[in-house]
């Protein structure tokens, strides 16, 4: 498959995916779409650079055997996801809670995951980084920052409430530089910024803005990651010398008020992108070491290193297997790496490493399947204004929207989701905010959050 025609195929995924969505109802909260963007910024970017024949940072055949394997996943993943999704929209179930257009939650629920998230962000998680199975929980507990701007998105979208819808908006956009600041980190804010900008695109009318927004996105975005780029090094050694605030904010201030526009014609530019946004490379020289016999395929060691860590390590503290891509990438490509760079194996390298492409196509597949009835289940959840089984489906869809991490991060991601919405929405709420505002039956409809917010 050459280049050209992958980047055709990913883009036609894409259209159908859109397309999906058209209706006014929509049958998803954008965790699909979120998949899909995310695993496209590790695999679409360094491939796009390779369209020049004189382009050459990494090896050539790399690129075409890693992006070839990339587009088998993301043709799976698609027709996985866009059937489920598909098949549910033509069901009596999916119907019925169509007509539903708005909810009401507590007005202070949202609000209340966004400072458990803060809390546990800047708090909880590094206070209790070291204990088993607990750092776990506290890392999904991260995340309820974005649920909670997601909610506070869709309330005050519904409410009409448009000075408090762009305020929420704005909370969303500041995640990068959340992370930047106090982590030295813009990978982890850009993924919850996509994944929260793919909620709001499931909600937000009129399409025609959406599309136009998502396209300046791509723009602005891999501008702003040339920019943090070109002085990751001094921003690091500031936020990983545990400067100050002020210091760590005047750095931002000063990398960012210079800042750079994406040029296709600047080397410096494209060899960051292709640095960093291309997994295609570390997939291809796996395959062609595979392939070479120079390397043993794990025929589903990793599946069972997966299933393995579903067990807390508070019931088994010996278990074998670790958070992280350990050595996978290395086994795989036969490339050292140093001991301080972290390299993230991704699913498509996993999948081939088991058992070649068709792992690859039935992994990405049926992973389409589970995100699928997942972004369902939590828009049925959503506009039925129950708030428990909605927190669960969606913090478990972003348990599975780790597209450069391993099965095993995946699993006990996903795992500890479960046990954190349980914890938050059974016992934190309830006791602080005194309960949250659900239907009385599983199907009965809520009035809208317009409805709700005149009414009090």
């Amino acid at each position: 498959m050459d280049i050209q025609t992958g980047i055709g195929l990913w883009f036609a995924v894409l259209l159908v995916i859109v397309l999906m969505q058209r209706a006014r109802a929509t049958l998803g909260v954008g965790l699909v779409l979120a998949y899909y963007m995310n695993l496209a910024l590790i695999h679409l970017p360094g491939a796009v650079l390779y369209l020049d024949p004189l382009y050459a940072y990494y090896k050539r055949e790399w690129i075409e055997l890693g992006f070839e394997q990339a587009t088998f996943a993301i043709m799976a993943f698609g027709v996985g996801a866009i059937g489920t999704m598909w098949f549910l929209r033509q069901s009596r179930q999916a119907v019925e809670i169509m007509p539903v257009t708005a909810l009401s939650f507590h007005p202070w629920l949202s609000r209340f995951y966004v400072g458990l998230g803060l809390l546990s962000f800047f708090i909880i998680q590094p206070f209790l980084r070291d204990v088993p199975t607990v750092s776990a929980v506290t890392s999904v507990l991260n995340q309820l920052l974005l649920l909670g701007i997601c909610l506070g998105m869709w309330n005050a979208w519904h409410a009409r409430r448009r000075f408090a819808f762009v305020l929420w908006v704005v909370a969303l956009g500041a995640l990068p530089v959340m992370t930047i600041v106090f982590q030295g980190f813009i990978g982890f804010g850009t993924v919850a910024l996509m994944t929260g900008l793919a909620f709001l695109a499931s909600f937000f009318r009129p399409r025609w803005v959406v599309v136009v927004v998502g396209v300046v996105f791509v723009v602005v975005g891999l501008s702003a990651f040339v920019t943090y780029f070109r002085d990751r090094d001094q921003i690091r050694r500031v936020v990983w010398g545990n400067e100050s605030f002020e210091e760590r904010t005047a750095q931002f201030l000063e990398t960012f008020s210079e800042f750079e526009m994406i040029d296709p014609a600047n080397p410096r530019h494209l060899n960051s992108i292709d640095s960093r946004l291309n997994q295609n490379w570390l997939v291809g020289a796996a395959v062609e070491n595979l392939l070479n016999g120079k390397a043993d395929f794990r025929n589903g060691g990793t599946l069972v290193d997966a299933l393995t860590a579903l067990v807390p390590r508070a019931i088994w503290p010996d278990k074998p297997v670790r958070a992280g891509s350990g050595s996978l990438v290395t086994d795989a490509t036969g490339i050292e790496f140093s001991t301080t760079t972290s390299i993230g194996v991704g699913q498509v390298l996993e999948f081939y490493f088991n058992f070649g492409t068709p792992a690859v196509v039935l992994g990405a597949f049926f992973w389409g399947i589970a995100l699928a009835l997942l972004d369902v289940a939590a828009s049925r959840y959503l506009l039925q204004g129950n708030a428990r089984r909605f927190t669960l489906s969606y913090l478990m869809g972003l348990g599975l929207i780790q597209p450069g991490g391993s099965l095993v991060d995946v699993a006990a991601t996903t795992a500890a989701a479960i046990v954190a919405a349980f914890v938050v929405n059974d016992f934190l709420v309830p006791f602080f905010i005194g309960g949250m505002q659900e239907p009385d039956g599983e199907d009965a409809a809520p009035k809208s959050a317009l409805q709700h917010v005149t009414a009090k």
